[in-house]
């Protein structure tokens, strides 16, 4: 398997979190529109409608990522949260066959029963990386045997 300089890979989220991206969009713009055409507490609407819109269309567009750097892993789910791991600070990392959302209650970025942090949207294979801190990470992605393969790379090669 050849591993690449770089890495990165990103899973969309699934159909149910963009309906649900439309349905947040639809009821925040139909519950604050009669009250803002006739202009009571015109300035707070604007900005819970502003901010809804935000967040709808965050959920609408999000996806999970991570990626395989020089420096350091990036990880996170877009728009909300990014995290950088530095690979001094991971101590190991490894290949998860399979992953199921069950597991975790759904998708998204959630705290695991093991008190680790979880990034998936859906069921599949993942990486599985320990800090020297302790803090674990699972992340859900199609292309984790060949990240894990970048990472340890990248870790053995960010030592010397």
């Amino acid at each position: 398997m050849k591993v690449p300089k770089e890495a990165n890979y990103r899973t969309a989220s699934p159909w149910w979190a963009k309906l649900l991206g439309v349905v947040i969009f639809a009821l925040i713009l139909g519950s604050y529109i009669p009250p803002m055409l006739s202009g009571f507490m015109q300035p707070i609407l604007i900005a819970f409608l502003v901010l809804g819109t935000y967040v709808s269309l965050g959920v609408i567009v999000s996806f999970s990522f991570i990626g395989v750097k020089d420096r350091h892993i990036s990880l996170g789910l877009f728009p909300f949260r990014l995290r950088r791991l530095s690979y001094p600070k991971i101590s190991s990392v490894e290949y998860v066959e399979h992953v199921d959302t069950s597991d975790y209650l759904g998708g998204g970025w959630k705290l695991g029963q093991d008190h680790s942090t979880v990034i998936l949207w859906k069921s599949g294979p993942a990486l599985k990386i320990e800090l020297t801190s302790g803090k674990r990470y699972v992340v859900q992605s199609d292309g984790a045997a060949i990240l894990v393969e970048a990472t340890k790379k990248k870790i053995a090669t960010s030592g010397s």
